[in-house]
């Protein structure tokens, strides 16, 4: 349960955002990555992909934020009953996966794209989309909540079914875009978010780790390709990651006049543009 005063680490910041402006973040330096394929010169499209970076780290960021701050009420519900926190990202997992897969198709095998001396670098190199990630990591999420709740009565299998899924997240991850460190990333944003104690400090370090191995082979992948401009890739989403982390305190949660018309947008976004995203490049040269 958390306490009613805030954490040391945060205390000193005022109220930084809403919950929509960090979604609409999200999918603007996500349009803004993808579509830096347009980009005129190696230099403003690094730029673009540095922006990019910001993208995951700020979805991930909002699952854990969401299971980390959500109301009290719903920690008495039976892990089942808690479907319905996930079946969007079932249901859009699902829908993403055939634009997922036309447009990798197109970037990896007719290798359509602008700018010539990036066709080495694999932009979508796992089979399974982003919303794979997020949905491993909500039920993960789901059930340690359920499995650190006091129940002397607990049976043991539940604890065996428990770490058969951690094992699993880990082996699915490798199929998975973004990978096993996109979702340590988000479990370990989990735990920074969720602790109240004089730990949270210190467990900072965690989430930024993961958030640079995510990017570890990208970097290097572009560094062979172009060399010191590679580097316009790290700052922009290490800063972002650190600044919504120690204000994350004072995030507004403002729900929208139009909830489910609102959701269903920032949802269905993925698959649209990577629709648009194939498009582009079917018409490139």
């Amino acid at each position: 349960m958390k306490p009613n005063i805030s954490p040391t680490i945060t205390a000193s910041y005022a109220a930084t955002a809403t919950l929509s402006q960090i979604k609409w973040i999200a999918l603007i330096c996500m349009f803004i990555d993808h579509f830096a394929i347009a980009a005129p010169n190696p230099t403003i499209h690094i730029i673009m992909r540095g922006i990019g970076r910001i993208a995951f780290i700020t979805f991930g960021f909002l699952i854990a934020y969401n299971y980390a701050n959500k109301p009290q009420s719903e920690y008495q519900q039976t892990f089942w009953h808690q479907y319905n926190q996930i079946k969007w990202l079932s249901i859009f997992c699902l829908l993403s996966q055939i634009p997922y897969m036309v447009v990798s198709f197109s970037f990896q095998f007719k290798q359509k794209i602008h700018i010539d001396y990036f066709r080495d670098i694999q932009w979508l190199s796992h089979p399974i989309n982003i919303f794979g990630v997020l949905l491993i990591s909500a039920i993960w999420i789901i059930a340690y909540q359920h499995m650190t709740k006091q129940n002397p009565s607990r049976p043991i299998w539940h604890y065996i079914l428990f770490i058969l899924y951690s094992v699993t997240c880990l082996f699915m991850s490798h199929w998975i875009d973004y990978g096993v460190y996109g979702f340590l990333y988000i479990i370990a944003t989990y735990f920074y978010l969720s602790n109240y104690t004089g730990l949270k400090r210190y467990l900072i370090i965690l989430p930024i780790s993961m958030a640079i191995m995510m990017n570890y082979s990208l970097f290097f992948g572009y560094k062979a390709l172009i060399g010191n401009n590679a580097y316009y890739i790290i700052p922009f989403g290490l800063l972002w990651l650190i600044w919504i982390l120690l204000t994350s305190n004072h995030i507004q949660k403002i729900k929208p006049k139009y909830h489910f018309l609102n959701k269903l947008f920032f949802y269905s976004f993925y698959p649209l543009h990577l629709i648009l995203l194939t498009i582009i490049i079917e018409l490139s040269k």
